[in-house]
């Protein structure tokens, strides 16, 4: 299973405000919010948690086939500038951040996996994924299912195992995984 994140950091520093009243105890643990508070960089580190958070988040929802909203049960740890991890319920789920000025990207993956993402414009989703699997455009679909989870199909057929699309202002991002 495949999860992914993107915020566009720009974007976040002018519409969300992450220091009011209760934001930080409403979506992050007491550890989590000791490193916020401690941390020079605060702005980035919000926010790289809360990417971690909903990428495990993605895969979670994939495994179990229902959503919900308790980000305090998904405890970020940073363990370098691009890895970490996310405990929830008992279980690691390793996670990759990509950050600089701009965004930060962070993904997921149960396993290790060989997947593909791309950060930028999805404008040309359909055209990227055709390339990379050497099929038609005309006979690949995206298509959603009732909990909002992407499947690419083709020809009608599901081929991917696990599917991931984000977006945030200027930055779409999507992962696949081949069955």
């Amino acid at each position: 299973m495949i999860g992914n994140d993107v915020v566009d950091l720009h974007l976040a520093q002018s519409q969300s405000n992450w220091e009011r009243k209760g934001f930080l105890e409403k979506i992050f643990t007491k550890n989590e919010q000791r490193l916020i508070h401690t941390s020079n960089q605060s702005h980035q580190l919000v926010w790289r948690l809360w990417t971690m958070k909903e990428s495990v988040y993605k895969v979670v929802v994939q495994q179990e086939k229902e959503r919900f909203f308790n980000p305090q049960k998904f405890e970020c740890h940073i363990e370098s500038d691009s890895f970490g991890h996310v405990v929830f319920n008992g279980e690691i789920y390793k996670t990759f951040t990509e950050q600089n000025e701009d965004y930060i990207y962070s993904t997921t993956s149960k396993a290790n996996q060989t997947c593909f993402y791309q950060l930028g414009s999805m404008e040309n989703r359909i055209n990227t994924m055709s390339k990379r699997l050497g099929l038609q455009k005309s006979e690949i679909s995206v298509r959603k299912d009732s909990l909002g989870i992407p499947n690419v199909y083709h020809s009608g057929q599901r081929i991917t195992k696990s599917m991931s699309i984000t977006n945030h202002g200027r930055f779409e991002a999507l992962q696949f995984e081949i069955l």
